[in-house]
């Protein structure tokens, strides 16, 4: 459960507000509270020229400058099957499982 707070999930569509630098790239909405700007797959990932997946764990995140404005980067990218989140986060207060509701878009 080491790295529960390095998991990050892809924004569904109209989460994030505005444009962003990165175009058409999805943007991912980080597990850790420290990291509340959108993250986005390295350049050097081969993950960024594939399939996005839903949810990914990264090892590290590195801020980058692109046209004058500040971007993150999630490097050392996995895909993860959500279906292994809550075995990889068993014992963690990172999660609670719960019955599923409606979702609230984040703050």
């Amino acid at each position: 459960s080491g790295l529960v707070d390095r998991i990050a999930m892809r924004a569904p569509p109209g989460t994030l507000p505005g444009d962003h630098v990165m175009g058409r790239l999805p943007a991912y909405i980080s597990g850790s509270a420290a990291l509340t700007e959108p993250l986005f797959i390295d350049a050097s990932s081969v993950l960024r020229t594939k399939a996005h997946p839903p949810f990914l764990c990264h090892d590290a995140v590195v801020r980058r400058t692109k046209h004058g404005e500040s971007v993150t980067m999630a490097t050392t990218v996995t895909p993860l099957d959500p279906a292994w989140i809550a075995t990889i986060a068993a014992g963690s207060p990172l999660l609670r499982l719960g019955k599923r509701g409606p979702r609230k878009p984040p703050p």
